[in-house]
């Protein structure tokens, strides 16, 4: 059982090099009492993985907070400098980045403007309300306010609005 729940964030690690965490997965899953457990199909890459071990994995990307420009970690959701929770992108997860935020004119959730088009390329509904959509009815919006991420009854925000 231990096994099936190693195996994936081994795999997944390591595919996006995340090195470190990989090789830590798959040291578990070579300990004597998992081994015999794991299907043959995965038992050379998993060796693989613990034998030519990296000591190195991807940096994360800092982007700039939408609210104050600060540098964030891409995949944070909490700026300690203006301690604002952050809007993240439907699509990719990462936090949202002033001047390119799109919502979704149903739901009016927030998403990368270009991440969301091209989403919207493959698939025509909104990952968040299911409701089909097209990237031209995407409201294009500078900022998400600080004051509107959280609350249920989310008014649609205008182009021409003060929040800047």
């Amino acid at each position: 059982m231990m096994c099936r729940f190693l195996l994936r964030p081994c795999s997944e690690c390591q595919k996006a090099g995340l090195n470190i965490s990989a090789h830590k997965a798959a040291v578990v899953l070579m300990r004597p009492e998992y081994r015999s457990k794991l299907d043959p199909k995965y038992k050379r890459k998993i060796e693989n993985i613990v034998r030519k071990y990296q000591k190195n994995e991807e940096e994360e990307l800092n982007i700039p907070c939408p609210y104050c420009d600060v540098e964030v970690p891409q995949t944070s959701l909490y700026c300690e400098h203006c301690k604002y929770n952050l809007p993240y992108c439907i699509i990719t997860g990462y936090h949202i980045v002033r001047n390119d935020i799109a919502l979704c004119p149903k739901c009016q959730f927030p998403g990368i403007l270009a991440e969301f088009s091209r989403s919207l390329t493959t698939d025509k509904t909104c990952p968040m309300c299911l409701s089909e959509i097209s990237s031209s009815e995407l409201i294009e919006v500078e900022k998400v306010p600080p004051e509107n991420f959280d609350e249920e009854d989310v008014t649609t925000p205008n182009k021409n609005d003060s929040h800047k």
